[in-house]
């Protein structure tokens, strides 16, 4: 009888072990907010989402968060002291805080350099009759918007109208450039007597469009239409090719170069200046 009931209590200790061991290893964690390195959490957790929404870039965000969750794993009974585990979080703080600066500075140096080459570019364009003189008010907006800026998601956003203005002015440079090479053309074909009738009629659409355009995407299909009505043109006139002159001849070749690198058949164009 004896023997039975010291068995039964020897089961019921057993449960009682497995059901009370749970409670005790979740005892050996650390309460994450608790104490002074609970208040070093709360801060680094407030700085990583500053840090997230002032435009840090979000893989550097994710590896200063996963430190955190090293440290938060490392607390405990027989892990770190509620000391040390500040420290610990107060360092990756610190790494927080630099995040932003370096980012900012990224940023910053990216949207001076591209509003140096856009300042450069709109002279330029001014000075060729490619844009009105106006558009050095866009230059100004643009540098006012750059001074006032302060924070990474600042600069980019900031850098992305620098970006699409410059580009802008680099489609309506080229095809700037390509009127004034077909007109070129044209003109050529004309003195050698031969007819220009249509040609005359696409130049006075090509100096209507560009006048109306507005888009950077408008201005690339200019230019890509005008390739191609240039390059057909050559190819179905081949007797005026002695007549065109060297540097026009030089400037279609590079042009059916190009359009080769698109992938255009340029084959016949090619013929008619070999």
């Amino acid at each position: 009888m004896q023997r039975h009931r010291g068995t039964r209590r020897a089961a019921w200790l057993h449960w009682l072990a497995v059901l009370a061991l749970p409670l005790v290893l979740a005892s050996c964690g650390a309460n994450l907010s608790a104490g002074g390195a609970g208040m070093g959490r709360a801060t680094l957790d407030v700085q990583l989402r500053y840090a997230r929404s002032v435009g840090v870039p979000a893989s550097m965000v994710d590896q200063l968060a996963a430190r955190e969750r090293h440290i938060d794993g490392q607390r405990g009974w027989f892990g770190l002291s509620d000391a040390q585990a500040m420290q610990a979080y107060q360092a990756v703080t610190a790494q927080v805080a630099q995040s932003v600066i370096d980012a900012t500075a990224s940023t910053s140096d990216a949207a001076n350099t591209d509003l140096h080459a856009l300042t450069i570019a709109s002279q330029r364009a001014v000075a060729a009759g490619i844009i009105p003189a106006t558009f050095a008010d866009h230059v100004q907006t643009m540098q006012s918007a750059f001074a006032s800026a302060r924070l990474p998601n600042d600069y980019r956003a900031i850098d992305a109208k620098i970006v699409a203005e410059r580009q802008l002015i680099d489609a309506m440079t080229a095809a700037a450039n390509r009127i004034t090479s077909f007109a070129t053309t044209v003109e050529g074909l004309r003195h050698a007597g031969l007819p220009v009738t249509l040609e005359s009629a696409e130049l006075a659409q090509a100096r209507s469009s560009y006048a109306t355009n507005t888009t950077t995407d408008a201005y690339a299909r200019l230019s890509a239409q005008l390739d191609a009505e240039t390059l057909g043109l050559v190819a179905s006139q081949t007797q005026a090719i002695p007549y065109l002159g060297s540097a026009l001849l030089d400037d279609l070749q590079t042009r059916i170069t190009t359009a080769q690198g698109f992938g255009e058949n340029v084959t016949s164009a090619q013929k008619a200046l070999s």
